[in-house]
């Protein structure tokens, strides 16, 4: 039987972390750091690679996924 993932997301959850999270099937944040999640090294000229932003598209949709792989933001959870 297949595995169901869950991230558990206090803080921050910059680069590598974010694209782990992404990749689970469910992402629980708590309430208090005011957690984020986003892509920091794009800031520095280094993209992530092609599957992730396939996967980000498909998780968060393409005008997030745009935020986070173009504008280098740090989002916060959804509602």
């Amino acid at each position: 039987s297949p595995l169901i993932t869950v991230a558990a997301i206090r803080g921050q959850c910059p680069a590598g972390g974010c694209g782990l999270a992404l990749m689970c099937d469910h992402r629980i944040f708590t309430e208090d750091r005011g957690p984020t999640i986003g892509l920091n090294e794009v800031a520095l000229g280094i993209h992530p690679p092609k599957w992730w932003m396939q996967v980000m598209v498909k998780t968060v949709g393409a005008r997030q996924a745009e935020a986070l792989l173009v504008d280098a933001l740090m989002l916060p959870p959804p509602a």
